[in-house]
C-alpha cells in the first residue's frame, strides 16, 4: 500500500514548523480525496515511528512496520526499518514535502505529482511522560528458568511504542527485512494503594497496573478482543512489566526506553 510511506513526512513537518509536536497517533483519513476506509494508525516517538493497518471491526491485520525519521531543513527523511508487506524496504528511505492544514490535520503532498495528496489527523498526545515512548526489550526471564536473560542490542529486535492510548508491539530483523510480528491497540494504567504490615498497620505500598486492550494480533487473530493484565513497576527508568502472556505462560521482562 503507496500510502504508508507518505506519512512519516507529513507530520515531521508539522513537528518542524509548529514545534515538538509530532509524538502521539495520527490516522489516515483522506487520500486524493477519497475517504479511507481503512483503519491506519502512526505511533510516533522522538525518534522512532510504527505503522499499523488492520480491520477495525474484525481485528484482521493487514500491515505493520516502522523505522526512523530525521528532520532537515524543510526536508523530512523517513529511513525504512521494516514494512510486512515489502522487505525490501528494509534499510532504505524517502523525502517528502508537507503542508500543515490546521491545529490537528496535515496534509501530504508527492513530491513527484502535486494531485496525489493524504490528509491525517492526530487522534492521540504522548503526554504521558512515563510510558509515552518507543522503549526495547532490555531483559527477560522465561517459565521456569531462574536467571534473567539479557537481550542485546542486534538487528533482531522488540519494540513496544505507546503514546497516552494506543500501543504497538513490532518484532523484527532490520538487517535482514524479516517481519516476526506485531500487535497492538491501546492501553491503560491503574494505581491503587494496600495496607503492608501486621495488626492493621498504617503503613500502605503503591502498585500499579497495567491493562493491555488487543485490537490486531499478527500471528494468533483469536487474541483480538482480549485484556491482558499485568503488574508494572518504573525503576530506573526500566520498566519492569510482569504478568501473563496470552498463551498464559508467565511473564518476566525489563524494557528500556529506546528513541
Amino acid at each position: 500500500m503507496k500510502k504508508i510511506v507518505f506519512v512519516l513526512s507529513i507530520l515531521l513537518f508539522y513537528s518542524y514548523s509548529y514545534g515538538n509536536n509530532l509524538n502521539g497517533a495520527w490516522k489516515l483519513e483522506e487520500v486524493n480525496g477519497e475517504k479511507v476506509e481503512e483503519h491506519v494508525i502512526q505511533l510516533f516517538s522522538d525518534q522512532f515511528y510504527t505503522f499499523s493497518e488492520y480491520d477495525q471491526d474484525t481485528g484482521d491485520f493487514i500491515r505493520a512496520g516502522g523505522g526512523t525519521y530525521l528532520i532537515e531543513n524543510f526536508r523530512i527523511q523517513m529511513f525504512i526499518e521494516i514494512d510486512s508487506e515489502d522487505p525490501s524496504l528494509s534499510n532504505t528511505s524517502r523525502v517528502f514535502r508537507f503542508l500543515h492544514l490546521e491545529e490537528d490535520k496535515i496534509k501530504l503532498t508527492s513530491m513527484k505529482d502535486s494531485s496525489k495528496f493524504e490528509i491525517w489527523k492526530r487522534i492521540d498526545t504522548a503526554n504521558h511522560k512515563e510510558m509515552a515512548k518507543c522503549w526495547r526489550i532490555h531483559k527477560k526471564q522465561d517459565e521456569g528458568d531462574e536467571d534473567w536473560r539479557v537481550i542485546e542490542y542486534a538487528p533482531r529486535k522488540t519494540i513496544k511504542m505507546l503514546t497516552d492510548k494506543y500501543y504497538q508491539v513490532l518484532a523484527f530483523n532490520k538487517q535482514t527485512g524479516e517481519f516476526v510480528g506485531s500487535s497492538g491497540g491501546t492501553w491503560t494504567k491503574t494505581e491503587s494503594k494496600y495496607f503492608v504490615g501486621s495488626n492493621g498497620g498504617s503503613n500502605t505500598k503503591d502498585t500499579a497496573k497495567y491493562m493491555e486492550n488487543i485490537e490486531f494480533f499478527s500471528k494468533n487473530p483469536n487474541n483480538v478482543g482480549r485484556t491482558l493484565k499485568f503488574d508494572l513497576k518504573i525503576s530506573d527508568g526500566l520498566w519492569n512489566h510482569t504478568g501473563r502472556q496470552t498463551d498464559g505462560k508467565a511473564l518476566l521482562e525489563i524494557w528500556m526506553p529506546y528513541k
